[in-house]
Protein backbone atom coordinates (compact mmCIF):
# COMPACT_ATOMS: atom_id res chain seq x y z
CA UNK A 1 0.00 0.00 0.00
CA UNK A 2 1.32 3.38 -0.99
CA UNK A 3 2.07 5.19 2.15
CA UNK A 4 0.41 8.11 1.25
CA UNK A 5 -2.30 9.59 4.14
CA UNK A 6 -5.04 9.40 2.10
CA UNK A 7 -4.48 5.86 1.07
CA UNK A 8 -3.73 4.95 5.06
CA UNK A 9 -7.39 6.49 5.83
CA UNK A 10 -9.08 4.44 3.07
CA UNK A 11 -7.27 1.39 4.20
CA UNK A 12 -8.60 1.76 7.64
CA UNK A 13 -12.32 2.06 6.65
CA UNK A 14 -12.12 -0.21 4.53
CA UNK A 15 -10.17 -2.67 6.56
CA UNK A 16 -13.22 -2.38 8.97
CA UNK A 17 -15.48 -4.41 7.01
CA UNK A 18 -13.05 -7.30 7.42
CA UNK A 19 -13.28 -10.10 10.00
CA UNK A 20 -9.58 -9.47 10.24
CA UNK A 21 -6.82 -7.15 8.72
CA UNK A 22 -4.39 -8.49 6.72
CA UNK A 23 -0.99 -7.68 7.36
CA UNK A 24 -0.30 -4.42 6.27
CA UNK A 25 3.02 -2.77 4.35
CA UNK A 26 2.93 0.76 3.89
CA UNK A 27 6.04 0.93 0.99
CA UNK A 28 6.81 4.72 -0.33
CA UNK A 29 7.80 3.52 -3.72
CA UNK A 30 4.67 2.33 -4.38
CA UNK A 31 2.80 6.64 -4.24
CA UNK A 32 3.08 7.62 -8.02
CA UNK A 33 4.77 4.39 -9.15
CA UNK A 34 3.60 3.29 -12.34
CA UNK A 35 1.26 0.63 -13.30
CA UNK A 36 5.00 -1.34 -14.27
CA UNK A 37 5.92 -0.45 -10.74
CA UNK A 38 2.99 -1.83 -9.12
CA UNK A 39 2.96 -5.44 -10.67
CA UNK A 40 6.32 -6.17 -10.10
CA UNK A 41 5.57 -5.73 -6.64
CA UNK A 42 2.96 -7.68 -6.67
CA UNK A 43 5.04 -10.48 -8.67
CA UNK A 44 7.26 -10.29 -5.76
CA UNK A 45 4.69 -10.97 -3.11
CA UNK A 46 5.80 -14.57 -1.58
CA UNK A 47 3.33 -17.83 -2.27
CA UNK A 48 2.21 -18.77 0.50
CA UNK A 49 0.08 -14.99 0.49
CA UNK A 50 -3.17 -16.07 -0.23
CA UNK A 51 -4.61 -12.26 -1.10
CA UNK A 52 -3.54 -9.35 -1.69
CA UNK A 53 -4.87 -5.37 -1.47
CA UNK A 54 -3.22 -2.76 -3.17
CA UNK A 55 -4.98 0.48 -2.14
CA UNK A 56 -3.29 3.46 -3.92
CA UNK A 57 -3.67 6.13 -6.58
CA UNK A 58 -4.41 6.74 -10.44
CA UNK A 59 -3.87 6.42 -13.14
CA UNK A 60 -1.73 2.98 -11.53
CA UNK A 61 -4.19 1.02 -10.02
CA UNK A 62 -7.03 1.88 -12.91
CA UNK A 63 -3.66 1.11 -15.87
CA UNK A 64 -3.22 -2.24 -14.03
CA UNK A 65 -7.07 -3.24 -13.28
CA UNK A 66 -7.95 -2.39 -16.73
CA UNK A 67 -4.79 -4.43 -17.78
CA UNK A 68 -5.54 -7.79 -16.19
CA UNK A 69 -8.98 -7.50 -17.37
CA UNK A 70 -7.99 -6.45 -20.99
CA UNK A 71 -10.40 -8.90 -22.46
CA UNK A 72 -13.08 -9.00 -20.24
CA UNK A 73 -16.91 -8.92 -21.85
CA UNK A 74 -18.58 -8.63 -18.14
CA UNK A 75 -20.42 -5.62 -17.85
CA UNK A 76 -18.63 -4.57 -14.55
CA UNK A 77 -15.61 -4.58 -16.78
CA UNK A 78 -16.57 -2.90 -19.39
CA UNK A 79 -17.82 -0.47 -16.42
CA UNK A 80 -14.35 0.15 -14.90
CA UNK A 81 -13.26 0.99 -18.65
CA UNK A 82 -15.92 4.25 -18.79
CA UNK A 83 -14.49 5.33 -15.25
CA UNK A 84 -12.39 4.22 -12.08
CA UNK A 85 -13.38 6.83 -9.45
CA UNK A 86 -11.72 6.87 -6.39
CA UNK A 87 -12.44 4.75 -3.65
CA UNK A 88 -13.74 2.47 -7.05
CA UNK A 89 -12.38 -1.39 -6.26
CA UNK A 90 -11.16 -4.06 -8.87
CA UNK A 91 -11.32 -7.69 -7.58
CA UNK A 92 -9.60 -10.54 -9.41
CA UNK A 93 -9.12 -14.41 -8.73
CA UNK A 94 -5.85 -15.36 -8.90
CA UNK A 95 -6.24 -19.06 -11.14
CA UNK A 96 -2.78 -20.67 -11.32
CA UNK A 97 0.76 -19.56 -11.67
CA UNK A 98 1.20 -17.96 -8.30
CA UNK A 99 2.29 -14.05 -7.77
CA UNK A 100 5.11 -14.09 -9.99
CA UNK A 101 3.06 -14.81 -12.76
CA UNK A 102 0.42 -12.30 -12.19
CA UNK A 103 -1.36 -11.19 -15.78
CA UNK A 104 -4.39 -11.35 -17.50
CA UNK A 105 -4.59 -14.63 -18.45
CA UNK A 106 -3.62 -15.68 -14.51
CA UNK A 107 -6.13 -14.19 -13.18
CA UNK A 108 -10.04 -14.18 -13.26
CA UNK A 109 -11.94 -11.05 -13.08
CA UNK A 110 -14.95 -11.02 -10.35
CA UNK A 111 -16.17 -7.72 -10.20
CA UNK A 112 -15.35 -3.95 -10.11
CA UNK A 113 -17.71 -1.61 -7.82
CA UNK A 114 -17.73 1.87 -6.62
CA UNK A 115 -19.02 3.74 -3.59
CA UNK A 116 -21.82 5.27 -5.77
CA UNK A 117 -22.77 1.33 -6.85
CA UNK A 118 -22.93 0.19 -3.45
CA UNK A 119 -24.52 3.40 -1.73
Amino acid sequence: MSAARRTSETWEIASQALPTAPELALEQDLYLCSPAQLLKRIQSVPTTARSVVAVGHNPCLEELALWLARDETEPDALMMRVKFPTSAIAIFDLRDGGWSRLAPESVAFRRFTTPKMDG
